[in-house]
């Protein structure tokens, strides 16, 4: 995602409307609208030490990293300590990085709690991700085909942290005023 900085702002006059000469500011019969100019600043690449931490603070097990990795969990802990990562491991991280990542709503343990429930046919999600080469497209899919069931696991996480543990057939019956 790129990062947006203020670069400047002017007010009075809309400088799309007026010729570069004449960017004098005007004196207004009525208000006009602060117009600001905006510099899209480059993303930042992510290390594979962050992209790491990003998953692991998402909730996902050390293993499961390892395993999507096709690493030891040792090799994690080291890059988790800022150890450098080859260009094939860094390539692969920001793969599993952006997969697990792109729903804001749904963190990674949510994904993580149906690492090894069937989406693709006979394939999990863990089959997918642990393949030796990553069919985006296919895990793309198979992650939109179990975001609601993530969704509704999150929530119902979240719900039981507000409430403290309860009742688990009572919790999944709505409240009055819940949409269903």
């Amino acid at each position: 995602m790129a990062s947006i900085a203020i670069k400047e702002v002017r007010s009075g006059y809309f400088p799309s409307r007026i010729p570069r000469h004449e960017k004098q500011p005007m004196k207004a019969v009525a208000s006009f609208p602060t117009t600001v100019v905006l510099d899209f600043i480059e993303p930042t690449p992510l290390s594979v030490q962050q992209m790491m931490l990003a998953l692991r603070e998402g909730g996902m097990p050390i293993s499961a990293i390892a395993d999507a990795m096709a690493v030891e969990r040792k090799t994690i802990y080291a890059w988790l300590d800022g150890g450098e990562a080859r260009k094939e491991h860094l390539q692969r991280a920001g793969l599993i990085h952006s997969l697990l990542t792109a729903t804001p709503d749904v963190d990674a343990r949510s994904l993580y709690r149906f690492w090894n429930t069937p989406v693709s046919g006979d394939k999990t999600l863990r089959d997918l991700m642990t393949a030796d080469t990553i069919n985006e497209p296919v895990v793309r899919i198979a992650l939109k085909a179990l975001l609601p069931a993530a969704r509704r696991a999150r929530n119902l996480e979240e719900k039981m942290a507000r409430k403290g543990a309860g009742n688990p057939v009572l919790d999944e019956l709505p409240e009055v005023g819940e949409q269903v």
